[in-house]
């Protein structure tokens, strides 16, 4: 069935045979598995492999197995194809969770490592993940932010610390649920009460929650608005320059 295989007497022979290899199941025969697999299950290496026990045809046995630890049986006398399917089975199983490992490592270190805030809810407004500069955005302790916890246990810690629009929260979360069934994406400048501007993007997610970023552009907010200022007035006496006032004329006169 195309697998390798490594036999072993004991655990001892087990032991010293998966020293530079690391098995991905381990089959154990019930005449020596019960004090086999207490060891396997002391060993910090061997305990998280799946155990498959070869067992009596009977319930006493069984129980007894998956009772021990075993995540499968197979009854004796054993046939090699049934074993072998069962063997590749649980090979594709933890081959398929190893590559799941490695997929989740890797999107929580792109979480983790992008500049801006990222939260996903459900569609009963139950945070299913966010990363570390969500919190920091709003000035919150990394460890205060926790999957399960709701939209409006998020926003009670962000109204504490003015981390918040300058709306009452009710009135907030009342937007928050007003936009949750827009198909369409959105994105607005929030300005908070501490004097932060935070862009945000929701998106509707097709299980009726959202993901939103969260991106603090308060320096370059500001330095709009000096821009603009300085563009209408003298740097000197910062008083509307001739732009400014010719600007006003127009105005008065289209009236």
């Amino acid at each position: 069935c195309g697998l390798a295989f490594v036999h072993s007497v004991d655990y001892a022979a087990l032991a010293a045979a998966t020293q530079n290899t690391s098995p991905v199941v381990i089959v154990l025969d019930s005449l020596v598995s019960h004090v086999c697999l207490i060891d396997v299950l002391s060993n910090a290496k061997l305990r998280k492999i799946p155990v498959i026990q070869l067992i009596e045809p009977d319930e006493e046995s069984r129980v007894r197995a998956f009772r021990s630890g075993a995540v499968d049986c197979i009854y004796k006398p054993v046939f090699a194809n049934e074993l072998g399917a069962r063997l590749k089975m649980y090979v594709e199983l933890e081959l398929a969770k190893a590559r799941l490992i490695k997929l989740d490592m890797q999107f929580a270190t792109t979480l983790d490592n992008i500049g801006q805030g990222v939260c996903f809810f459900d569609a009963r407004q139950k945070l299913i993940l966010s990363n570390r500069r969500y919190a920091e955005v709003y000035g919150l302790p990394i460890d205060a932010i926790r999957p399960g916890m709701t939209l409006r246990e998020i926003s009670d810690l962000r109204y504490a610390l003015d981390a918040c629009p300058t709306v009452p929260q009710d009135e907030y979360l009342a937007f928050c649920e007003s936009i949750k069934g827009d198909t369409a994406p959105k994105s607005w400048y929030a300005e908070l009460k501490c004097g932060k501007v935070v862009r945000v993007h929701h998106q509707r997610t097709p299980d009726g929650g959202w993901v939103s970023t969260h991106e603090d552009v308060t320096i370059s907010r500001n330095l709009e608005g000096k821009v603009t200022h300085l563009a209408s007035h003298d740097p000197l006496t910062d008083l509307p320059n001739r732009a400014a006032v010719i600007r006003e004329i127009d105005g008065f006169i289209r009236q």
